[in-house]
């Protein structure tokens, strides 16, 4: 029976889960917000002409975070009756050092599980998984929400890695660890 307070951890790791998610975009888009929209901005022009929705930076930079999740966006085209679909890996396709992205949530959801852990008073191990692990209760919700947000016009993270990989793996998985180192420091 463990001895946190099962409540207290799971508003504590929903906030985390949350605050995880909001820093890494935050960070993604301070990192690659104004090259995106410099890359963006032909493409913003035409679209106008044509009076369609822009795409708009902060929903590329989406675009970008759920990359760093592995997960690939998905580019539909139709014409008339014909549709075309494939994926993009924007991260191993881009220039630079985009691979670096790939950090960004291992790093946040370990120190999320971490925090949670600490918070919760976690005594072992186990209570650390438990404790850690209860990012997912913020971090799943948002990663649905905005795969929903970052939506345009047939181009969208792929929706099942979206749910499975970054929503539920990630969060379980890093949150948990976190949460068990946090129980192995001495002191």
């Amino acid at each position: 029976m463990p001895t946190i307070n099962l409540p207290r951890t799971a508003i504590a790791g929903t906030v985390s889960g949350i605050g995880a998610f909001l820093a890494g975009y935050a960070l993604t888009y301070l990192w690659l917000g104004r090259e995106i929209e410099s890359t963006l901005e032909p493409i913003e022009i035409v679209l106008a002409l044509f009076q369609a929705e822009p795409i708009g930076t902060w929903r590329a930079v989406g675009w970008f975070y759920y990359g760093a999740h592995f997960v690939d966006l998905r580019v539909t085209a139709r014409l008339g009756f014909i549709e075309a679909t494939t994926t993009i890996d924007l991260i191993t396709q881009g220039d630079g050092n985009l691979q670096l992205l790939y950090l960004l949530p291992l790093l946040l959801l370990l120190i999320g599980g971490f925090l949670i852990s600490v918070h919760a008073d976690a005594a072992s191990p186990r209570e650390g998984l438990l404790a850690g692990g209860s990012v997912i209760l913020g971090y799943g919700p948002v990663i649905v929400i905005g795969w929903y947000l970052v939506n345009h016009n047939g181009i969208s993270p792929d929706l099942l890695p979206t749910i499975f990989i970054a929503g539920v793996v990630y969060p379980v998985i890093l949150g948990s660890i976190g949460g068990i180192l946090a129980t192995r420091l001495p002191g």
